[in-house]
């Protein structure tokens, strides 16, 4: 067993010249991706070669593993376990309105991460309070496995691949509800028949993902009109809301949003910090009503005080800590006028991508904009860094207008896109009136 060793200077040499072949938000053009540069309050560019608290965090290396919102927890690392309640606690109750103290949560590796704690702790919290009473273990456990074929996932065509991934390690059965190209809303109709369809098969227990801000266009579900739905049937149902994109723009813009704790179907949330609140990435959070996550305590974790009921066990305090850096810095108030002004960046690019006739979905409180492929040229495409549906066949490539996304970039995209649409249309003869590109911003 060898491997060379390297001086540090040598090192630090391998790592400069590894980034420098990797995109650089602040300097290259890049539209399509759903992150940014660190978030320049908290991390300054400018600071870096200044040592800050974010940095001592990590060198202190602060271990939170397990959750903080009950029970005990690792004392040594109490400190900094308090700020990652504070956190949890502003999403919780500030954004999400719950009431005091009741929810629990912890922050994740990512919102994939998240989405796999969420369908997991839902098919436990079944399983355990239909087992409970079980004679024995042994008989305990085949109930559980029954109870397994009795439980079902039901998630929009746009949910996020982790549901699948989800579904597949809990070993629970997954049906995908197909969504108007339009509106991007699940088929009412379809859904009707799907839970009808599940329940004659022996399903009583529906796991239900909508979506606050889709990955690929930003939707977001109709939980009234799901809900109303629901209700209507002869099933037992909770719903769980990845909200990894828009729980950090969503609801600061949208103040009638009711997709929150005051819906008493909804048990959980996923956020991703490492989007909108341009946070490290591994900032994902997970959030539940309290009554629900001790249903995946592992007894195995002896060890740990408090045991664990995370997916991911171990990980870095740091992380946390940067959120927590980021929502005090900014307070509500501020939170709310950066992601208005990402909105109105937003609303500037529909308005031009409207009068250049442009075929695009864009959820109305949302930064992402997707365009239909027809319309856009693929050597644009990747120029600007968009990101495609699929890679094999695109049918839409998808903008999101992030910090990084400035006026300036938008100007030029929009300029080019005016040009080949011109050309484009003049080639193929088609009736159709494109004025030229104006300078809206």
């Amino acid at each position: 067993m060898y491997w060379e060793t390297l001086a540090l200077e040598d090192i630090n040499k391998h790592v400069h010249l590894a980034l420098s072949q990797n995109v650089r938000y602040g300097n290259d053009v890049v539209m399509g991706y759903p992150a940014s540069f660190l978030d320049r309050k908290v991390f300054p560019k400018d600071d870096l070669s200044k040592p800050s608290i974010f940095w001592r965090t990590l060198w202190e290396n602060p271990n939170h593993i397990g959750c903080h919102t009950f029970g005990l927890s690792e004392s040594v690392f109490e400190g900094t376990h308090k700020i990652e309640r504070d956190l949890l606690r502003i999403c919780a109750e500030e954004i999400f309105d719950a009431t005091p103290k009741s929810w629990d949560g912890y922050v994740a590796a990512g919102g994939t991460e998240a989405n796999i704690q969420a369908l997991w702790v839902l098919r436990n919290y079944w399983v355990n309070k239909n087992t409970i009473s079980a004679s024995s273990k042994r008989s305990g456990r085949g109930s559980a496995r029954k109870l397994h074929d009795e439980i079902s996932i039901i998630s929009s065509e746009d949910r996020h691949y982790s549901i699948d991934k989800a579904a597949g390690i809990l070993n629970l059965h997954h049906e995908v509800i197909p969504v108007s190209e339009r509106s991007r809303q699940m088929d009412v109709a379809y859904l009707s028949k799907t839970i009808d369809e599940e329940i004659k098969a022996g399903v009583k227990f529906l796991a239900i993902v909508l979506n606050m801000g889709s990955t690929m266009y930003g939707s977001v579900d109709d939980i009234t009109k799901i809900t109303e739905l629901l209700k209507s049937k002869q099933v037992d149902f909770l719903i769980h809301v990845d909200a990894a994109f828009g729980g950090f723009i969503y609801p600061f813009l949208n103040f009638e949003n009711r997709m929150n704790f005051s819906n008493p179907h909804i048990v959980s949330f996923t956020l991703d910090a490492h989007k909108m609140l341009q946070a490290p990435y591994g900032t994902g959070i997970y959030l539940s009503r309290k009554g629900f996550i001790e249903g995946v305590l592992t007894e195995g974790a002896s060890y740990v005080k408090g045991q664990d009921c995370t997916l991911s066990g171990s990980r870095s305090g740091a992380n946390a800590i940067s959120v927590w850096m980021i929502l005090r810095a900014y307070g509500s108030q501020g939170g709310i006028e950066f992601c208005h002004e990402i909105w109105e960046r937003t609303n500037s690019l529909c308005a031009e991508l409207d009068a250049l006739q442009v075929q695009y979905f864009r959820e109305s409180f949302m930064n992402i904009v997707t365009i239909s492929s027809p319309y856009i040229s693929e050597s644009i495409a990747h120029k600007y860094r968009l990101v495609p549906n699929c890679h094999e066949n695109p049918q839409w490539w998808k903008i999101v207008v992030m910090d990084h996304v400035t006026p300036q970039i938008i100007a030029s995209f929009l300029s080019e896109l005016s040009e080949y649409l011109i050309a484009s249309f003049a080639l193929n003869k088609k009736a159709v009136k494109i004025e030229p590109f104006s300078e809206h911003f």
